[in-house]
């Protein structure tokens, strides 16, 4: 089976996120899908994230977050 990486800014949005599901379910009879929405490893992050009132530690703490997603999409083959 093929594998592909899918990635989209409409599986992060509540509003749009029923059709990236939509679509990882249609394709996801003939192919084999990886996509960032089902990395759920910084949950708890995101949510200590939205509490913090420094705008720098917020963007460090962001930034961590996306260097560790960066190492793992580009470990994905």
């Amino acid at each position: 089976m093929v594998s592909i990486y899918l990635a989209s800014p409409l599986g992060f949005a509540d509003s749009t996120r029923h059709f990236m599901a939509d679509l990882v379910e249609r394709l996801g009879h003939t192919l084999r899908i990886m996509s960032p929405q089902d990395d759920v490893r910084f949950i708890d992050e995101f949510a200590q994230i939205a509490g913090v009132d420094s705008r720098a530690q917020a963007f460090a703490a962001l930034a961590e977050i996306n260097t560790e997603l960066g190492r793992a999409n580009e470990s994905i083959h």
